[in-house]
């Protein structure tokens, strides 16, 4: 996926963890911006945010999920049941 897409946007309910999935794609430098209800202890997320590498944006749970349709509408998007890269 990520041949394809340089700097998705990623929509998920967590930032991941350091070395797998969305950790991985952190790792790279491969998400520009981070759409999550939940950051949890990815520490490569937490330096990038800090840094000001990584736009992020906190979204209530409720509201995540009740955008999720929209943002399906209005974008070319990669969907898996965990995230959705716009």
């Amino acid at each position: 996926m990520t041949q394809f897409i340089k700097y998705p946007k990623v929509v998920s309910n967590n930032a991941g963890v350091d070395k797998f999935g969305l950790g991985l794609l952190l790792k790279q430098k491969k998400i520009k911006r981070m759409i999550s209800s939940y950051v949890g202890e990815n520490a490569e997320f937490e330096k990038q945010f800090l840094s000001g590498e990584l736009e992020v944006e906190l979204t209530p749970q409720g509201t995540l999920a009740k955008n999720k349709s929209r943002w399906c509408r209005n974008s070319s998007i990669f969907y898996t049941p965990q995230h959705l890269v716009l």
